[in-house]
């Protein structure tokens, strides 16, 4: 993930939840395997991922949602 967050720095913005420090967006975003990654567009979740996956497929998941913007 840091690697990623480094190279799409100007992109996109990467956040790292404690899940035991922050039930309440775990609750809010309905979060109930860990790890989960949530693409978020304002305030509104356009996509997620659960479990464990390599770079590759979250990176390819991450341009994907790059292109749905565009």
């Amino acid at each position: 993930m840091e690697e990623l967050a480094g190279e799409y720095d100007k992109l996109v913005r990467f956040a790292l939840v404690d899940a035991a420090q922050a039930s309440d967006a775990l609750d809010r975003y309905g979060i109930l395997t860990l790890p989960t990654f949530i693409f978020l567009r304002g305030q509104r979740v356009t996509d997620r991922i659960t479990g464990v996956h390599g770079r590759d497929m979250l990176e390819e998941r991450l341009e994907l949602n790059l292109r749905r913007l565009s």
